[in-house]
This record gives C-alpha cells, sequence and structure tokens, in this order.
C-alpha cells in the first residue's frame, strides 16, 4: 500500500467573521494545487482514492487533485483528517480502505507528525508547505515506524 500525504493548497486569511473550518483556498492557491495536480500525475499516473479533511480548503484541493486524476467519484471526506488528527486515526482510516494508492489532504502540524511517525520511531523532523505532497509505502498494512518515505515534493516545484 501506498500513502500520499499533502497538505491543502493556499488558504483565505484567518478572519473574525469567518470560521476556521469555512476558510477557503485563494485563487492562487487554486492554480498552486492545479499545476501541483499536473505535476504530479508525470510522476505518479494514479491515485485510487482521495480522503480529505471536512474543512473546506482541503476538501477543495481534494477536488482539484480528483478532477487532475480523473476521479472525482473517489473522494472520502473524514473527520479523522481533520485538525489535531491522531496518526493511529489515519492509519486505521487506510487500513480500513486497504487498497493502493490513497491519497490523504489534511493540515499542519499534523502532517508533519503524522510523516515522522510512519517512517520513524526516534522521531524525525518534517514541515509541510502549502501543496506539498509526499509518498509513503508499506510492505502491506500500514503501521507506526514501518513506513518507507520515497518521497516530499514542495508545490513550488511546478508553482512560484
Amino acid at each position: 500500500m501506498n500513502i500520499y500525504l499533502i497538505r491543502h493548497g493556499i488558504p483565505e486569511n484567518v478572519s473574525l467573521t469567518k470560521s476556521d473550518a469555512d476558510r477557503k483556498l485563494t485563487e492562487k492557491g487554486i492554480a498552486q494545487m492545479i499545476a501541483a495536480a499536473k505535476g504530479w500525475k508525470n510522476l505518479q499516473n494514479k491515485f485510487d482514492w482521495i480522503v480529505t479533511s471536512p474543512l473546506i480548503r482541503a476538501v477543495q484541493t481534494a477536488e482539484i487533485i480528483a478532477k487532475e486524476f480523473e476521479i472525482i467519484d473517489k473522494i472520502i471526506v473524514d473527520k479523522r483528517l481533520g485538525l489535531h488528527s491522531k496518526t493511529e486515526q489515519l492509519i486505521d482510516l487506510v487500513n480500513e480502505i486497504n487498497d493502493g494508492e490513497i491519497a490523504l489532504v489534511a493540515h499542519e502540524p499534523d502532517l508533519s507528525s503524522h510523516l515522522s511517525n510512519l517512517v520513524s520511531s526516534s522521531g524525525a523532523n518534517f514541515s509541510f508547505e502549502r501543496g506539498m505532497i509526499s509518498k509513503v509505502s508499506f510492505n502491506g498494512k500500514a503501521r507506526p515506524c514501518k513506513g518507507v518515505l520515497e518521497f516530499i515534493i514542495p508545490a513550488t516545484l511546478f508553482y512560484k
């Protein structure tokens, strides 16, 4: 099984008049994610599933990726990827799906913690920029500290 951790694109600024969950991608964030998804498709020709946090900026990011990869009907919204998600919940989620190439769209600082917990028992230090993707492969089911980090690619490689 392979999982791809993806941070959402550039969102609207924090506002006193809008809840954090309702912050949308900016025009630049949309353009960034379209360019990144097109670039990823040259490196990774398919995702079987896209699972996203319920926050609107993550859902929009998932929809952009799904459109580029032509899998609009394969998006799952799951609160286990919301803010303050736990790696154990992420592992349970992907093992429930247990099917091929699974993209997970979520948030910082959670993604950095997840990546560290998936590939290291001693704690690795990662920082996800907006629009970044990483690939972690597993021999069989996902388990803590048993993943192999195959790549990390910033969105700025495809869009500045």
